[in-house]
């Protein structure tokens, strides 16, 4: 949900209850989760939990006292340094204090894509396509070229179905005073009512290339968001960042926090 606050509150409160258990492991975990709940309340300005973070001895016991302070990698500003470099099978990953390497993947060579170009929102069959020769045509424009039948009934249901999904995360973002989050669904909304306009007019779009996008976007966001869990499972703190910056669908985009700033270098 992108729902930031409730996170650093869940992770502070699962602290908590691993400190008074006490069990091997248990104190290591929470000092993690301590050290991920402070750094995002610190970005979103929740005073009132950085000062219970701060006040808690007990039964947070250790784990309060094991909490390293967030260690970053800055420059001028407190931008954080990060990195996202492939060499030849594996990939380097570094974020602040955090480093570790990542098998390659198409996954990491997607992200990579977004983070490079941050803010700009790019559609599935561009993001997901090899490269395209100078001057040639872009994967989308070369499956909106395809002649083939129109749209049938599956690949309308599944734009339809689509369709839902986004209207009830624009009112989920609504509710929530997501202005960011709700931008791009009432994008993508217009985006899907304006093919299946195309799709079923004279002169529609034809099944192909609605069913190529439909693949893309469903591939897209599966291999992206098996990614994010590997990275969050080597870094939560970076697994965190992304989670909440990466936005996938027909149009995927990294809208960056300017609350997190972060300095990437591939």
């Amino acid at each position: 949900m992108g729902a930031r606050p409730f996170a650093a509150r869940t992770q502070y409160w699962l602290a908590r209850i691993l400190g008074a258990r006490n069990a091997p492991g248990d104190a290591e975990r929470a000092a993690a989760l301590i050290a991920s709940a402070r750094e995002t309340a610190a970005a979103c300005g929740m005073s009132v939990l950085l000062e219970e973070i701060a006040a808690a001895k007990s039964p947070l016991g250790r784990a309060t006292a094991a909490a390293p302070a967030p260690t970053t990698a800055t420059s001028t500003g407190g931008t954080i340094a990060a990195t996202l470099h492939r060499d030849v099978e594996f990939w380097t990953v570094r974020c602040g204090g955090d480093a570790f390497q990542l098998k390659d993947s198409k996954g990491l060579r997607f992200l990579q894509a977004l983070l490079q170009s941050p803010g700009r929102e790019m559609h599935v069959l561009d993001l997901s396509a090899e490269p395209a020769e100078p001057g040639g045509p872009t994967a989308r424009q070369a499956a909106a070229g395809d002649a083939g039948e129109l749209l049938d009934r599956s690949a309308r249901a599944a734009y339809q179905q689509r369709l839902e999904d986004l209207r009830d995360e624009l009112d989920e973002a609504e509710r929530f005073n997501d202005p960011t989050r709700a931008l791009r669904a009432r994008r993508e909304i217009d985006f899907l009512g304006e093919e299946l306009a195309r799709a079923v007019g004279l002169g529609g779009r034809d099944r192909r290339a609605a069913a190529a996008a439909e693949r893309a976007r469903v591939n897209v966001t599966r291999t992206i968001a098996a990614v994010l869990k590997r990275i969050a499972a080597a870094s939560p703190t970076l697994g965190q960042h992304l989670a909440a910056t990466i936005s996938t669908g027909y149009f995927c985009s990294y809208t960056p926090d300017p609350r997190v700033p972060i300095m990437w270098s591939f």
